[in-house]
């Protein structure tokens, strides 16, 4: 360390010898020697270490959300039906739903990648993704994968 500031002071002495007279001059002069002298600091300085991170203490628990199933009966067919004895009003029937609530377990972690995955399929096909494709791309199971597309908003429609 001593041989390197010696070094330096002889740099800028020399230097500032065979300066132009003035401060102008004398602090030009000096700028060589001081960016040794910054660059030396820079190299000999320790390496900062990283401190590692911590493992996690705990797994991540998966989300418990209520999802509200959705069933459906299709009408039956016009051959079934059969006439009734007094004229009704001709009313279509529509799909009866009972909705059910029932606690699902969806892994949290994959709601994001499942999310992507979900809106790259719609976008390059023009259709939504099933659970099966889904459960494909994450390689989770359909069950899983049908969870999670319920969850997000993107169930098969």
């Amino acid at each position: 360390m001593v041989l390197l500031i010696a070094a330096a002071g002889l740099s800028l002495a020399a230097q500032l010898a065979v300066a132009k007279p003035g401060p102008s001059g004398w602090l030009l002069s000096a700028v060589p020697a001081l960016a040794f002298m910054a660059l030396v600091k820079l190299v000999l300085a320790p390496a900062p270490t990283t401190q590692p991170m911590a493992p996690a203490s705990e797994p991540m628990e998966p989300i418990r959300v209520q999802v509200a199933e959705q069933v459906t009966t299709e009408p039956a067919p016009p051959a079934a039906i059969s006439p009734a004895p007094e004229p009704t009003p001709a009313v279509a029937p529509g799909p009866v739903t009972a909705p059910a609530t029932e606690p699902v377990d969806v892994p949290a972690h994959l709601l994001p990648t499942a999310r992507f995955a979900a809106v790259q399929h719609e976008q390059a096909t023009g259709q939504p993704i099933t659970p099966a494709e889904l459960a494909d791309r994450l390689d989770v199971s359909t069950v899983i994968a049908g969870q999670l597309l319920t969850t997000i908003g993107g169930g098969v429609r």
